[in-house]
């Protein structure tokens, strides 16, 4: 197995996201069990995190602007690499969902006053849940069989919110269950937090490392124990 962990400026625009899904396609020529982590689109998680602290502070234009703002960043993408209009059509509907999500967040956070460490997981691991699926249409439109695995479905961390550690036992067991078949079967790229990360080229850029196409953070979004 080959896992290819890619950061925010590695995804940071289409011609991004397609340099991405070479790197990815030629890593299968080498190794057919690939898995893929990401990032958020470069700016999309301090664009979350802002809009969530504004709430709390009782501006509620910052949400709904950055609501509309990436919803459109998403849609530009899926627009020049997707060429599949149905999937397309998919995936602005998981966009907008995931984001009106996201904006009923803020909606709470700015009746409470107070953004709290729990919210603040939720809200910064939502660029890597946006990105996954995306990064994921984009392979399978240049030729590559993936499947984006949301990061809630596989990691499981302890109840520190804001500073939550990984049960790698249990995070072990759900990757069996879950990541095994799609790796049996030839087929691989994974969550959101498929969360964070690097471009070829880039002087971070770490090259194909024992990994896999998943999301990148361990705290943010995963389910609790």
């Amino acid at each position: 197995m080959l896992v290819l962990k890619f950061g925010g400026t590695s995804v940071g625009s289409a011609d991004a996201f397609s340099q991405v899904a070479h790197i990815v396609a030629q890593a299968r020529t080498r190794d057919p069990q690939v898995v893929v982590v990401t990032s958020a689109m470069s700016g999309v998680t301090n664009t979350l995190i802002a809009a969530a602290q504004a709430a709390a502070g009782g501006q509620e234009e910052g949400y709904r602007e950055a609501r509309v703002a990436l919803l459109v960043k998403h849609q530009v993408v899926a627009g020049q690499l997707v060429a599949d209009g149905v999937e397309r059509a998919a995936l602005g509907r998981l966009f907008d969902e995931r984001l009106r999500s996201f904006e009923r967040l803020c909606r709470s956070i700015a009746v409470l006053g107070e953004l709290t460490n729990r919210g603040l997981d939720v809200v910064s691991g939502l660029g890597e849940r946006l990105a996954a699926p995306l990064l994921a249409a984009v392979l399978r439109s240049q030729g590559v069989h993936a499947e984006a695995i949301d990061a809630t479905e596989v990691l499981v961390t302890d109840n520190s919110f804001g500073a939550a550690s990984p049960l790698l036992a249990e995070t072990r067991m759900h990757c069996q269950e879950r990541l095994r078949p799609l790796l049996e079967r030839g087929r691989g790229a994974g969550p959101h937090r498929v969360h964070r990360r690097h471009r070829a080229g880039d002087s971070n850029y770490p090259g194909p490392r024992r990994l896999g196409l998943f999301g990148r953070h361990l705290r943010r979004g995963a389910r609790r124990r």
